[in-house]
């Protein structure tokens, strides 16, 4: 199963706001499920955060998911960070 980081658009009481999560793709390529909370940037030493951050801006570059599509699969999972 591979992963990466993605934008993820949630909407609380109407109002919409995006994070960033780790997504889990099924052996098709398609996102299968996310971690349940956004993720943050924790690190060992600096080569470690920078890694993180470097990941985290390619996000940027993919589409947003809904934070619903999981939920209507059923799929989020916890973070495990």
């Amino acid at each position: 199963m591979s992963w990466n980081f993605r934008i993820i658009k949630h909407i609380d009481n109407g109002t919409p706001w995006l994070a960033i999560h780790e997504v889990f793709y099924d052996k098709d390529d398609n996102p299968d499920s996310c971690t349940k909370n956004p993720v943050t940037v924790v690190g060992e030493d600096e080569k470690e955060v920078k890694w993180y951050l470097d990941k985290m801006s390619e996000a940027l570059e993919e589409p947003i998911i809904d934070f619903q599509y999981f939920i209507d699969k059923e799929k989020e999972v916890t973070n495990e960070h």
